[in-house]
């Protein structure tokens, strides 16, 4: 898997690089060791997830194909395995943006790094998926028609919504689970 750090604009290296500055007004980006953004494209899988983050680790975009990818000056990209975990990162990146700054490139890894603000955040937003859920087993309480099975439902929620208010951090909400509820 390629890691490629710290790119960085510099100055051609050869004639058609600089051909391309002067007649395209390119910007030419170099890793720390001195190799050409454009060469290294074909040098990663096609089979893998290609992760642009910034100088601080915070993910700014995931490809399947590294050439769609728009690094700039301060930025690396980190290849990682085409597996479950990465595709769902991808999913959860592209369906939920605001999301993304909760993973991390730390030490090469993709790691769930939430800040303080993104933790209260994420906890309202499961809050608010128990609110909704149960909701509709209170109404069904209220009427008499909760059966034993909606009544587990119930307390499964509740207990769930007592665990994530108890969150301190990004590890500890990442450790529940939902209740799996009937459709």
């Amino acid at each position: 898997m390629l890691h490629i750090k710290n790119l960085k604009k510099d100055a051609p290296k050869n004639e058609e690089q600089a051909h391309l500055v002067e007649a395209y007004n390119v910007v030419l980006l170099f890793d720390e060791d001195g190799a050409y953004w454009y060469d290294m494209i074909p040098k990663f899988s096609p089979n893998t997830y290609k992760i642009l983050y910034d100088a601080d680790g915070n993910i700014l975009q995931i490809e399947k194909d590294a050439s769609h990818l728009s690094p700039m000056d301060n930025t690396s990209v980190l290849e990682v395995a085409n597996r479950k975990e990465a595709k769902n990162l991808h999913n959860k990146l592209y369906s939920l943006e605001k999301d993304i700054v909760c993973w991390k490139v730390i030490d090469g890894r993709v790691v769930f790094s939430p800040s303080n603000k993104d933790i209260k955040f994420l906890k309202a937003e499961e809050l608010t998926w128990v609110k909704n859920k149960v909701e509709v087993y209170k109404s069904r309480e209220l009427l008499g028609l909760l059966s034993t099975e909606e009544e587990e439902c119930l307390n499964a929620l509740l207990g769930y919504a007592k665990e994530v208010d108890k969150c301190l951090s990004g590890d500890d909400l990442q450790a529940l689970s939902r209740p799996i509820l009937p459709e």
